[in-house]
C-alpha cells in the first residue's frame, strides 16, 4: 500500500455507458482520461470480450459517448462532439475501417438507437424553439401578487424580485428586512447576493485581460510570484482561466477569516500553502470559492487597488450604481436586509452574523439592490456596454465569458456546463447564463437570456427560497407561441 499521488490521479481511466453487443461476446464502453498536457478530460470509445481480456480502443476522438450496436453486430453509433460544442452521430466498422460522421446539425443531436433492420437510425435532436419572454401577466401588479403569495408559502421573510426585458423594468417586492425590527422591504433594499459576486469579479478579470495586463492562459504565478500551493506543479501551472472556470482542483470550501484590513486577501492566499487539491489541475469542475479569492489577490496586484476599492471604480461607479457596497460599513447607510435561518419547517430566525468574512469579498461579498443587479446584468445582454453607451468589456471578453469550458454531468449539477465566472444553463433550448448565491441566511438568484435581451433576478433573506425560485421563475419564463397569420 502507499499514498496517491497526482501522477495517479491523472492515470486513472474511468468506464462507463457499457453496451453489450447483440451476440453478448462484446462489449463496447466509454473510457475517459485526463490529457494531462490540455488540462481536459478525453472520451473514447473500446471494445472488450465478454470472456476477459485485453480491451482494444475503438474510436479515437476527443469526447466520443453513447455507443450503439447496430443489429448485426458490425457497426456501432455513437456521438462525437465537435469544436462547437454540439454532439453528432457517427457510427464506425468494429473490426476495422474510419468513423464517418452521420449527422451535421446546428443544434446538435443525441442518443442514437437503431432500426430493428439496421437500415436506419433514429436519434434525439433539439430544435430552435420561439423566443422567450416574460409571461402575458406582466404588470407589476400581477408579479407583486405572485411574489407574495408563494413568499408566504416558502417561509421567506422578505424578497425582491426584478424583471429587465429591453428597455422595460418591473419590480415587486415582499416582506420585511429583519425579523426583529419589522422593517420592510422596498424595491431600494440592498441583499447580499452572494456568489453572485463571482461573476461580478470575472468581469473584472476580463476587463485587465482587454487591457492587456492579464492573459487567462498565463501561469499566475507571474502575477502573484509568491503565490505557494500544496502541490509545487499546480503551483507553477494554475491559470486564470482555471481559477473562473472553477477547474483549478483547489479545495474550495476553504472561506479562512483573515481580519478585517486591507490586506486580508494576501494574507489569505498565503495560507493556501496548506489546502488541498481536491483533483487534478484541469481535470473536470469542482465549484472553488477559494479560487476566486486568489483571482481577486491577482486584481489587487495589477490594480494596485484593494478588490473592494477596483470593483467600486471600474464597475459600479461606470454603471451609476448607487445602492451597490462590498464592505458592512457601507451597506448599513442603507435599508438593508438580516439573513434569517432555521430548519426545515420552522419558521426562519435571524442570523447571528450579519456576513462571511472579508476574504471572501471575491466570491461572495457584494450587496446590493435587483435593479443594481439588473443594470450589471446588461453588460452580459449587450455585448459589453453600459446601459449609457460606454463599453466595459470587450465583445470578445463577453463571448469568452458565455462560451462552455468545462460540462457538467448529472442532473444535480450547478448548471449544464461553467464560462468564465458564469453557469451555463438550458431553459427549454434557450442557452442562459446565470449564478446563483447563498450566504448567511441570504439567498440570490440571476438568470440572463441575451439573444432574448431578458434578465431576472430573483433576491431574499431565508427560507425556503430555493423553492421560491423554482416556482417563480417556472411561472414567469415561458416560451411565447407565435400567433398564427391570416
Amino acid at each position: 500500500m502507499r499514498r496517491l499521488t497526482l501522477d495517479d490521479l491523472y492515470d486513472f481511466q474511468i468506464p462507463s455507458a457499457p453496451a453489450i453487443s447483440p451476440d453478448g461476446e462484446r462489449i463496447a464502453y466509454v473510457v475517459r482520461t485526463t490529457d494531462r498536457s490540455a488540462d481536459e478530460d478525453r472520451h473514447h470509445l473500446r471494445l472488450v470480450p465478454t470472456s476477459g481480456g485485453e480491451p482494444v480502443r475503438l474510436t479515437g476522438g476527443k469526447h466520443d459517448s453513447a455507443p450503439a450496436w447496430s443489429p448485426d453486430g458490425r457497426r456501432v453509433a455513437f456521438l462525437r462532439r465537435g469544436g462547437d460544442g454540439r454532439d453528432q452521430v457517427w457510427v464506425i466498422p468494429v473490426d476495422g475501417g474510419e468513423a464517418e460522421q452521420l449527422t451535421s446539425l446546428a443544434l446538435g443531436a443525441g442518443a442514437p438507437q437503431w432500426s430493428h433492420d439496421g437500415a436506419e437510425i433514429a436519434f434525439a435532436a433539439p430544435v430552435a424553439s420561439s423566443p422567450l419572454a416574460v409571461s402575458d401577466a406582466n404588470t407589476t401588479g400581477s408579479w407583486q401578487d405572485l411574489l407574495t403569495e408563494l413568499a408566504a408559502k416558502h417561509q421567506v421573510p422578505g424578497a425582491v424580485l426584478g424583471i429587465a426585458h429591453g428597455d422595460e423594468l418591473t419590480e415587486a417586492k415582499h416582506g420585511v428586512l429583519n425579523h426583529n425590527t419589522g422593517v420592510d422591504v422596498t424595491t431600494d433594499s440592498l441583499f447580499q447576493i452572494g456568489s453572485i459576486t463571482k461573476a461580478w469579479t470575472a468581469t473584472l478579470v476580463m476587463q485587465l485581460v482587454d487591457e492587456g495586463k492579464l492573459a487567462l492562459d498565463t501561469p499566475l504565478s507571474h502575477v502573484l510570484p509568491e503565490l505557494t500551493l500544496a502541490d509545487p506543479e499546480v503551483t507553477q501551472r494554475l491559470t486564470m482561466r482555471h481559477l473562473l472556470s472553477h477547474t483549478s482542483g483547489i479545495d474550495g470550501d476553504v472561506i479562512t477569516d483573515t481580519g478585517r484590513g486591507d490586506d486580508c486577501l494576501e494574507r489569505y492566499v498565503a495560507e493556501l500553502a496548506g489546502v488541498a487539491q481536491n483533483h487534478p489541475l484541469g481535470a473536470t469542475m469542482s465549484y472553488c470559492n477559494s479560487g476566486f479569492t486568489l483571482a481577486g489577490r491577482a486584481i489587487e496586484r495589477l490594480t494596485g487597488e484593494t478588490w473592494d476599492t477596483a470593483i467600486a471604480e471600474r464597475i459600479f461607479k461606470p454603471l451609476g450604481l448607487t445602492h451597490t457596497v462590498t464592505l458592512p460599513e457601507d451597506a448599513i447607510r442603507f435599508r438593508t436586509a438580516h439573513g434569517h435561518v432555521g430548519e426545515p419547517g420552522e419558521n426562519p430566525s435571524v442570523a447571528n452574523t450579519w456576513q462571511l468574512p472579508r476574504s471572501a469579498g471575491p466570491a461572495g461579498l457584494i450587496s446590493s439592490t435587483a435593479r443594481d443587479v439588473l443594470t450589471f446584468a446588461r453588460i452580459h445582454m449587450s455585448s459589453g456596454h453600459a446601459g449609457s453607451g460606454t463599453r466595459l468589456l470587450a465583445q470578445r471578453s463577453v463571448t469568452a465569458m458565455r462560451e462552455p469550458h468545462v460540462e457538467l454531468p448529472g442532473p444535480f449539477s450547478l448548471a449544464d456546463a461553467w464560462g468564465l465566472g458564469w453557469g451555463l444553463m438550458n431553459w427549454d433550448g434557450h442557452r442562459l447564463i446565470g449564478h446563483d448565491g447563498g450566504t448567511i441566511g441570504q439567498y440570490a438568484f440571476l438568470r440572463i437570456s441575451p439573444e432574448d435581451d431578458l434578465a431576472v433576478v430573483l433576491l431574499t433573506n431565508g427560507g425556503r427560497a430555493s423553492d421560491l425560485y423554482a416556482d417563480l421563475f417556472g411561472s414567469m419564463l415561458i416560451t411565447v407561441t407565435p400567433r398564427a397569420t391570416r
